[in-house]
């Protein structure tokens, strides 16, 4: 049912616009997602299933492939192998770009606790640099004045505000690697 929402929401939004990608913003299947469709049961897919999962989510008129990184990618999918968030990612990378799209990691940030989380969001951004995820977002960022969730709200003022300057090197960097692949 959602390839047909999303084959009709892609139609409709080409209709209006030509010209700019589209993304589904999609997450990241399930860690039992082909079973859940296969066999209606929780088995934790193989890394062949839950890609194959992974590229069927995203139908093939929509250029960009959408993911989010988050803790819960440590060691919780492909069953039997127990792979960190850097080799699922690698993972996903591979199956975007086999198919010719680049990666949108349309959300990933720290959990409650920023300061705690430091180890962690600096795995993902060399996660995201090594992988070359063309494009990123913080998911949690609100402007000053702006309250959402603020017990993991990153802000200018608040304890999150030490990622600020973090993002801002790392914007750099992948940039600096996206010039040097242009022709």
């Amino acid at each position: 049912m959602m390839l047909d929402l999303y084959g009709d929401l892609y139609q409709t939004i080409r209709a209006l616009d030509a010209g700019r990608m589209i993304v589904t913003g999609d997450s990241l299947p399930r860690e039992a997602a082909w079973f859940n469709r296969h066999k209606d049961d929780w088995g934790v897919d193989s890394r062949q299933q839950w890609l194959e999962m992974l590229a069927a989510d995203t139908p093939p008129e929509f250029q960009v492939m959408s993911v989010h990184l988050y803790p819960e990618v440590d060691g919780k999918y492909f069953r039997d192998e127990k792979v960190g968030l850097e080799e699922m990612l690698q993972a996903i990378v591979k199956e975007a770009h086999g198919s010719g799209r680049p990666v949108w990691c349309g959300e990933f940030g720290p959990g409650e606790g920023h300061l705690a989380d430091r180890p962690r969001m600096k795995r993902i951004f060399e996660a995201l640099k090594e992988s070359k995820v063309e494009l990123s977002a913080l998911w949690n960022f609100c402007p000053p004045g702006k309250t959402f969730q603020p017990d993991i709200d990153v802000t200018p003022a608040n304890e999150g505000s030490w990622l600020l300057p973090e993002i801002a090197v790392f914007n750099r960097a992948v940039s600096q690697e996206a010039s040097s692949r242009q022709p």
